[in-house]
């Protein structure tokens, strides 16, 4: 589609965005071209965040769009927990009657009893990692846990108990910031996202805590993976804060960025169960999806596994720090994203173990094998690099382009609304929730992964759809006398 006006605008910028992010490894050792580089590019950041715009202070005429309603719902659900449930110092809870948010949100009660269940549901698996934890703590001897923990590691490290987490931590080396929520960055070296593994776990330990708490084996695997954390020593601080995102209970509670190895498959090897190549690897008269479909279907849950981390990644900033991280332009940097969560099909179809397998299990010669591996691989290469095609200054149909618009105005849209914030942190908290669910709820669909839909529309259901409905919420609180929260009502001229 060709663009005009202020779309041509952003356009542009989201071109030079890309072309200056390609650019960085050239100049990666020149301090001096480092320097004016990301200077330029941080420029060119801020005005693509300006196209968010200022949040949006309109009052609504009716209850607001589903999406919307059920995002709000489950963040006004959520609340309450991290509130009273997930702290050792309970504070006053968010807390409204069923007919308030029925009238607001335009959502029946039964289905507020549903959305309800949900939350509390995930909130009595935050409570059996307390249990977990507090089990974990009261039966490993401190200079045993971590050799206990992590059998396969021969560091020595160290173990830390939290309310609902442990915290390993062993010389390694160190990791930058976005290894808390990248797992192509995690897997680096001994990172938060891939060095621990319940099924790793010493055998009598893990049959003790099922003896102990009732629970099923994979339950004691699924629950460890929740709680048990490592992070290297040089990187711990860095990480650590970014991981009050979990340690709070918000990954918990909506699912973004956990349990910590939930992306991990990103960036394992592709075998060829995975590949599902009996389904599409065939002669070309067959009637099935040819190599292009293929490449095509396997990369689609890889980007949308990728903006979720990247999205996990953002909220997880955002939450800590109002202002942006040094290292922005690395959470930013979609093209080396992609490539990262593109290159294990590639190494897939370019392996000789995957042309002996498809020989052996299709019966025909290695030779014949190798030529028709060798153009799936070719194929592979030009479908990736489609995909990776760069942002153009007038026409509008580049993924990458649409991919780092939703992220830059997710980015921008929590700043614009924790910005205005006069009413005290409960409110941070579901400007949080809220977000958090709406990403949950409404995941990347193909028409947002093939940028055949404008890849902001994340950060405008935060920047313009936030404030109007969080003010139908409390004016209908207000209306109906729910005083639970009368210290939360919006005062005049707020709006």
């Amino acid at each position: 589609m060709r663009l005009h006006g202020g779309e041509m605008a952003e356009a542009s910028r989201l071109a030079r965005l890309y072309r200056g992010l390609r650019q960085r490894e050239l100049v990666r050792g020149d301090p001096v071209g480092t320097r004016v580089l990301e200077g330029r590019l941080r420029a060119t950041l801020a005005g693509v965040a300006r196209e968010v715009g200022p949040d949006d202070a309109r009052e609504l005429p009716g209850p607001p769009p589903r999406r919307i309603a059920i995002a709000m719902a489950l963040a006004l659900f959520s609340q309450p927990h991290l509130a009273q449930t997930f702290t050792g110092v309970p504070r006053p809870a968010i807390l409204f009657d069923n007919d308030v948010l029925r009238d607001a949100l335009g959502i029946s009660g039964w289905e507020l009893d549903d959305l309800r269940d949900e939350v509390d549901r995930r909130a009595g698996t935050w409570l059996k990692q307390e249990t977990v934890a507090h089990w974990l703590e009261a039966h490993l001897p401190p200079e045993k846990a971590f050799a206990q923990l992590f059998p396969g590691v021969t560091a020595r490290g160290t173990v830390r108990f939290e309310r609902a987490h442990v915290v390993a931590s062993a010389p390694a080396a160190p990791l930058p910031r976005t290894g808390m929520f990248l797992p192509w960055v995690s897997r680096d070296g001994l990172g938060p996202l891939d060095a621990f593994r319940g099924r790793y776990v010493d055998g009598n330990l893990k049959r003790a805590l099922e003896r102990s708490l009732g629970l099923t084996a994979e339950e004691v695997d699924e629950l460890l993976e929740r709680t048990v954390l490592f992070v290297p020593q040089a990187s711990a601080d860095d990480l650590l804060a970014l991981d009050a995102w979990r340690r709070d209970g918000f990954a918990a509670l909506t699912g973004i960025g956990q349990p910590y190895g939930k992306l991990s498959w990103l960036v394992e090897p592709v075998d060829g169960a995975s590949a599902r190549w009996r389904a599409w690897l065939a002669p070309p008269d067959a009637d099935v999806p040819g190599p292009e479909a293929a490449f095509d279907m396997l990369l689609e849950p890889r980007i949308h596994g990728m903006l979720e981390a990247l999205q996990g990644e953002i909220l997880a900033r955002r939450w800590i720090a109002s202002e942006p991280f040094d290292d922005v332009l690395d959470v930013l940097d979609v093209p080396a994203h992609v490539s990262a969560v593109t290159q294990p099909l590639l190494a897939w179809a370019g392996a000789r173990g995957s042309t002996i397998e498809i020989a052996q299990a299709g019966q025909i010669p290695l030779d014949v094998a190798e030529t028709l591996l060798a153009e799936v691989h070719t194929t592979f290469k030009q479908r990736a690099a489609s995909w990776a095609r760069p942002p153009s200054t007038e026409w509008d149909g580049s993924p990458q382009a649409c991919w780092m618009r939703r992220l830059v105005r997710l980015d921008e849209a929590l700043r614009v609304v924790g910005d205005r914030m006069p009413l005290g942190v409960d409110h941070r908290e579901v400007v949080f929730l809220y977000a958090a669910h709406f990403l949950a709820e409404s995941p990347p669909d193909r028409a947002v992964l093939s940028a055949t839909e404008d890849g902001g529309s994340v950060g405008l259901a935060v920047s313009r759809w936030f404030w109007p409905t969080w003010r139908r919420v409390l004016e209908h609180a207000e209306d109906e006398g729910n005083t639970t929260n009368a210290e939360l009502l919006v005062p005049d001229g707020l709006f």
